[in-house]
């Protein structure tokens, strides 16, 4: 079951499945090489992370995207993401900042190629630097989860290659600081 959980859970927020689109539980354990029952067991896990919709028993569908399924996670993810930062501030080592430092011209090149899922990893990578610093595991893992529940929102807005720049100027400014 973990194994089919995961696998869907992954090219769903990877993209590989647009909203929207059907998700056969029998093409999928096929696919697997599984039965049903952990296809259908991770249907259910990923209806309760708001990302499939349940029709029947033979399919789920890739949940559509909306501003009410996003606002929740992002909220929450924000407000987290404030304060790691601010706790990871004040526990950053040189270590982390030269860290930081050095991801600027790599972010700088991603921007230029415009590539939104390059900035997305980087992104994590960089935030993630920063709130190491508190030695908060359970903080970190949280703020992951609902990055990753946000992904496919976060995806299409780093599309516009403007966010992509606002972001790089974030970026600069925090390691300045």
């Amino acid at each position: 079951m973990d194994l089919a959980y995961a696998t869907l859970r992954r090219r769903i927020l990877d993209g590989d499945f647009a909203p929207g689109s059907r998700l056969a539980h029998e093409a999928e354990a096929q696919r697997l090489s599984m039965r049903r029952m952990p296809i259908r067991e991770a249907m259910r896990r990923l209806e309760n992370e708001v990302l499939v919709e349940i029709q029947s028993h033979r399919a789920s569908y890739v949940r559509r995207l909306s501003p009410e399924v996003f606002r929740d996670p992002a909220v929450r993810r924000i407000a987290l993401g404030g304060i790691a930062g601010r706790l990871g501030v004040e526990r950053l080592d040189a270590a982390g900042l030269s860290r930081m430092q050095a991801m600027l011209p790599e972010k700088a090149d991603i921007v230029a190629r415009e590539d939104g899922g390059a900035w997305f990893k980087s992104d994590g990578e960089f935030h993630e630097t920063l709130y190491a610093g508190p030695r908060r595991p359970r903080l970190l893992s949280v703020i992951k989860g609902l990055r990753e529940e946000g992904s496919r929102y976060r995806l299409l807005g780093l599309a516009k290659p403007r966010e992509m720049d606002l972001g790089l100027r974030d970026h600069h400014a925090m390691v300045t600081a």
